[in-house]
């Protein structure tokens, strides 16, 4: 919108000029462009919806396997966000360099070089940023939520900005000998398109780099976490074991020539009240928090710190112990749980209480029964309780599950192999999805090739206009149109590529801590499609300017 609007500016501003000639007010000419922007920004808004619905019914139908009835239609409300959204952006974006047109001195008509001063690059972004944090403000209803999108969104650009600038002014000063002219002109062409031509790559590189983030990095990481678990690591759960029932299953696991698992208690109870103030939904503004505590807790007791459980805060207690619990860090952070703070619990109508001893951090992806509260070993005496355990079942055991049903019929089992083969599935299902969604973001980077092509349309036409003119065939001069978006259709996939890799890396390292592999594939695909993408755009935004004979481009005012 920004590199439009700019353009559109400058091609108003000799109309604007003869205007102002013909008596024309500045305040007249101001307002006709801004009325043309608003036409413009409505027809192009009514046209985003009419395109927006026919998205939203391929969503629809990529979606219709996942649920039982069919999706409803889009009622008008989404229609009322598009069109306010498209003209907001419009006006942020757009505004600021249309004011200009009113300020055109009548002088333009005689002397070509005459204009108004170009609009200031900070007011320009200021209203740019206060249009998209409205907008954002509006449709989250979370300012802090808002505020962490705009600022990383403006770091993102800026960084690709920057790299895209780098690559940019490195093509500037590259003279590549002994090559043929239309790849040399091609290339030294690129290089002098300036900031123009930076925020072509760095817009182009993001759309690319989010998709190849999710088709190739999100793989990559379910695999570094599969990777990472033992090879012995658990693949059944048994719950609902009762205690009478514990040596039973011990010896049918060793029947079948299976190590027998240890068994956990497992007591149902809910959170009542903490240091005395009873716990209450309402009183929590995030929605995990009051989820949680709507909830039944599982509790249990140990004597010993389990398997996968790290203590962060406090100490394991001792055998003189009475009453204490040691509480996960996630839960504790969820609900303002700290060390030292009195819980009360009740279940089965019982209530009872403790001090917070410890707090842990629990790593849930063991596949081993973990708990959000464990109790001393002692308190919970008396209360209703089940126990529950996981054990690995190598192949060629498929027998032993039926077994345990037909002596236990009872006891309920989960195969974890067959749930993370669904959860993989849903996984999958969904990032096709959301890869439908975020195509958009690639196309609106396209989008900003084409604006920036057309742009610079008039200084391209008469640049070729003169190569024509000193010899140069059509052909040379599609070849070294070729060669500029092919090698800032590289740039940007090297651009997408590397980005995707950084930020898989960063994921696997710094936020799971797993060893990360990155796909080679992922370059490969994200420079072809890169290069193929930015190609096909650019020699067609570009095919009239080749076609226009020399003479007519040089005879024009323009």
């Amino acid at each position: 919108m920004a590199v439009a609007a700019a353009s559109f500016a400058r091609r108003e501003s000799d109309q604007s000029a003869l205007m102002r000639c013909l008596g024309a007010s500045g305040s007249m000419v101001l307002r006709l462009a801004i009325w043309r922007l608003l036409v413009v920004g409505l027809f192009g808004s009514l046209l985003g919806l009419a395109l927006g619905a026919l998205a939203q019914w391929g969503l629809s139908a990529l979606l219709a396997g996942w649920f039982a009835t069919r999706l409803p239609l889009p009622g008008w409300g989404p229609f009322g966000v598009g069109l306010i959204s498209g003209l907001v952006l419009l006006l942020g974006f757009g505004l600021v360099p249309v004011l200009q047109v009113g300020r055109v001195p009548p002088l333009r008509v005689l002397r070509r070089e005459l204009s108004s001063m170009p609009a200031s690059a900070w007011l320009t972004a200021t209203a740019a940023l206060a249009a998209m944090g409205g907008l954002l403000r509006w449709q989250t209803g979370d300012s802090q939520l808002s505020l962490w999108v705009i600022g990383g969104g403006l770091v993102t650009v800026v960084v690709l900005w920057t790299v895209a600038r780098g690559l940019m002014l490195g093509l500037a000063r590259w003279h590549p000998g002994g090559t043929r002219f239309g790849w040399r002109f091609g290339l030294r062409n690129l290089g002098r398109r300036g900031p123009l031509g930076a925020v072509q790559l760095a817009a182009v590189g993001l759309g690319l780099s989010t998709l190849l983030l999710l088709a190739f990095v999100r793989g990559d990481l379910l695999d570094a976490w599969r990777r990472s678990l033992p090879a012995d690591t658990p693949n059944q759960f048994a719950i609902n074991i009762q205690t009478a029932q514990r040596d039973g299953v011990r010896a049918l696991f060793a029947a079948h020539g299976l190590p027998a698992p240890d068994f956990y208690p497992m007591v149902r109870g809910r959170l009542v009240s903490i240091n005395g103030k009873p716990v209450r939904a309402r009183d929590y503004a995030d929605g995990q928090a009051r989820r949680l505590v709507r909830r039944e807790f599982n509790l249990s007791w140990a004597s010993h710190l389990q398997k996968g459980n790290q203590l962060v805060a406090g100490h394991w207690w001792a055998s003189e112990t009475p009453r204490g619990f040691s509480v996960d860090q996630g839960i504790a952070r969820t609900l303002g749980i700290h060390l030292g703070d009195r819980l009360g619990f009740e279940t089965a109508g019982q209530a009872f209480s403790g001090k917070v001893e410890s707090l842990r951090n629990v790593r849930w992806d063991s596949f081993r029964p973990n708990f959000f509260v464990v109790a001393v070993p002692g308190m919970l005496d008396g209360l209703p309780v089940n126990w529950i355990t996981s054990f690995y079942l190598p192949p060629g055991h498929a027998a032993f599950l039926p077994a345990l049903v037909r002596a236990y019929p009872g006891v309920t089992l989960f195969d974890v192999d067959r749930l993370l083969a669904q959860v993989r599935s849903i996984i999958e299902r969904g990032v096709r999805a959301v890869e439908y969604v975020f195509a958009f973001s690639l196309v609106a980077g396209l989008i900003v090739l084409y604006a920036a092509i057309d742009a610079a349309q008039a200084a391209r036409r008469r640049e070729l206009a003169v190569l024509r003119t000193l010899g140069a065939s059509r052909r040379q001069l599609r070849l070294a149109l070729a060669a500029e978006f092919a090698a800032l259709g590289i740039l940007a996939g090297v651009i997408a590529s590397a980005s995707a890799s950084l930020l898989g890396y960063v994921l696997a390292v710094h936020i799971f801590n797993l060893d990360y592999s990155p796909d080679p594939r992922l370059w490969l695909v994200g420079v072809a499609s890169g290069t193929l993408l930015v190609l096909a755009v650019g020699l067609w935004g570009t095919r009239a300017a080749v076609r226009v004979p020399p003479l007519v481009v040089l005879q024009s005012p323009d």
